[in-house]
């Protein structure tokens, strides 16, 4: 993996999360056509997208006091796009706020627990933080 990977899914985080109800998506794969200029994919052809986690909402009766749905991750998708290009998607049950959001993206990239962060075999962490995106 290399920089160009990194920035793109840092990109990703930041703006990928956000989906306004009134925006156009051309090719119906949930990416506005906005967005998917900004990330260089083509608004005609959908993006394929594989989900890599759904444990969906939070069932109500569980939910505390301080149960917040705008960070209650419902499915996480992932696919490779162009090259050494890849997206990653978060549905959350209620549309985040970016001013409070905190979303990481924890990667292993070579499928080696004995690499990365010790312990784990985590080389990357994407991260969106009260709007800016970090790798």
């Amino acid at each position: 993996m290399n920089r160009v990977f990194l920035l793109f899914a840092a990109i990703i985080v930041a703006i990928g999360l956000f989906t306004p109800a009134f925006a156009t998506d051309t090719d119906g794969d949930g990416i506005t056509d906005e967005h998917e200029q900004a990330l260089g994919t083509d608004p005609k052809l959908p993006e394929k997208l594989v989900t890599v986690s759904e444990p969906g909402a939070v069932p109500e009766g569980k939910r505390g006091p301080g149960y917040d749905a705008t960070k209650d991750v419902v499915r996480v998708e992932f696919g490779h796009v162009a090259e050494d290009r890849y997206l990653f998607r978060t549905t959350f049950a209620a549309p985040p706020r970016l001013e409070d959001t905190v979303h990481h993206y924890y990667i292993d990239a070579d499928n080696n627990p004995k690499t990365g962060r010790e312990g784990r075999g985590v080389e990357y962490m994407l991260s969106l933080v009260g709007g800016g995106s970090t790798s």
